[in-house]
């Protein structure tokens, strides 16, 4: 009798053990069956993107006919709801769908965005970010229909308090006059624990094929040029690198980091912009010193540099045209603002060797209306018979002067 009694208690055991484990497959195969799959966007740590960048991301309708959906994000932090999301109803498709800043308009707006908690409503509809911390972020794909879950997928999210890099020039969708253009971006600022060490930039740009759109080619095609540890918010493309070809359309992109090496952290990415190169390439040299109907004349590179008789105007954008200089640069610059500006200050970059100098502030604070400037730059950097760009900051605008030292007989 005991003998039949444990017999029965095991046998009672080893059938709760098989359905224990049947309920954990069945929950692991209803999970893995989803008919949506959701990847969220590949976010650096420390990034800040929008709200609604959030529900960026690839979804994978693996049901064989599309889906009438829309899109739902929770955010928490520390358990306590902070902001919920939803987008439209649309129309999923059957396969993989991405979802970010070229087709966001017509798949997610309008969206709903609705801030729970009192504290980051303000800072939400100032920013439409979210403040420094840690986040839970669950995306949910429901459908239209019945409000049921296609598919689900959580994730944690750390926000720095930090800019986010803004390409400048060459402008998305222009053209670029000259075959090594240079980059312009807006530097990361932010709080001090991002920025434990110093922090440096990179700069890839490729071309694009036929109608791909940038973000494409960025994400598929090889690059044409690729640079790391860049220390400043310009570049010029190098003159010792192939030139890239007029007519021909490129997408760039900037990446900030924090240290170098195999230490280095991804703070965060720019957008991706585009540019064509002109199809007309010409360079024209101009004499430093000379005024413009007269420059214009000039034909020969081997005019007599006046370095008393005329200043030379400082552009807002990069131009093809090249100064020949001696040992000073004779400049002027144009305040348009109503009261004198901060105190100027520039740099200078060898285009032969691509290295840059040192920020460098001058002795003057521009006064409205003209300014002029004599800049000797025999230790510049840039020797006898080499070339030259200058950038000189003024109330956060940049101006440029391409310029080449005559080399000395």
């Amino acid at each position: 009798m005991l003998s039949f009694i444990l017999k029965s208690v095991q046998g009672a055991k080893s059938q709760m053990k098989y359905f224990i484990l049947f309920l954990l497959l069945s929950l692991s195969l209803s999970k893995s069956f989803s008919q949506v799959i959701i990847y969220p966007p590949a976010l650096s740590h420390g990034s800040n993107p929008t709200v609604i960048q959030l529900m960026y991301g690839v979804i994978n309708n693996t049901s064989s006919s599309g889906l009438n959906v829309y899109v739902h994000l929770v955010c928490t932090n520390s358990g306590q709801p902070i902001a919920d999301v939803k987008s439209k109803a649309f129309m999923l498709p059957s396969g993989i769908t991405m979802i970010n800043s070229q087709n966001a308009e017509n798949l997610l707006y309008p969206v709903d965005v609705k801030y729970t908690d009192s504290k980051y409503l303000s800072y939400g509809i100032r920013t439409s970010t979210l403040p420094p911390g840690t986040y839970e972020i669950c995306i949910t794909v429901l459908k239209a229909v019945n409000d049921s879950a296609a598919g689900k997928n959580c994730y944690s999210l750390t926000v720095e308090n930090f800019t986010s890099v803004n390409l400048l020039t060459p402008m998305n969708n222009g053209i670029s006059k000259n075959s090594y253009p240079i980059f312009t971006w807006s530097k990361v600022t932010g709080s001090a624990s991002a920025f434990s060490s110093d922090i440096y930039y990179s700069i890839k740009i490729v071309e694009i094929i036929d109608e791909q759109s940038s973000i494409i080619a960025v994400q598929s095609n090889p690059a044409v040029f690729k640079e790391d540890q860049i220390d400043f918010n310009l570049f010029q493309y190098p003159i010792t690198s192939h030139p890239l070809v007029p007519c021909r359309k490129y997408a760039w992109q900037i990446e900030a980091f924090q240290g170098i090496g195999i230490s280095k952290k991804s703070l965060i990415k720019s957008e991706i912009w585009s540019f064509r190169v002109d199809c007309e390439q010409e360079i024209h040299w101009v004499p430093n010193g000379q005024p413009p109907e007269v420059a214009a004349k000039t034909k020969s590179k081997k005019t007599a540099v006046n370095d008393h008789g005329f200043y030379y105007s400082l552009s807002t954008e990069y131009s093809n045209e090249v100064v020949e200089v001696n040992d000073t640069l004779f400049l002027q610059i144009d305040n348009n603002y109503s009261s004198g500006s901060n105190q100027l200050s520039y740099t200078i970059r060898n285009l032969t060797n691509n290295k840059i100098s040192a920020l460098t502030k001058l002795d003057i604070a521009a006064s409205q209306g003209i300014n002029r400037i004599t800049l000797p730059i025999q230790n510049s950097g840039v020797a006898n018979g080499e070339s030259g760009i200058l950038t000189l900051y003024d109330n956060n605008k940049y101006y440029f002067l391409n310029f080449r030292r005559i080399k000395k007989k």
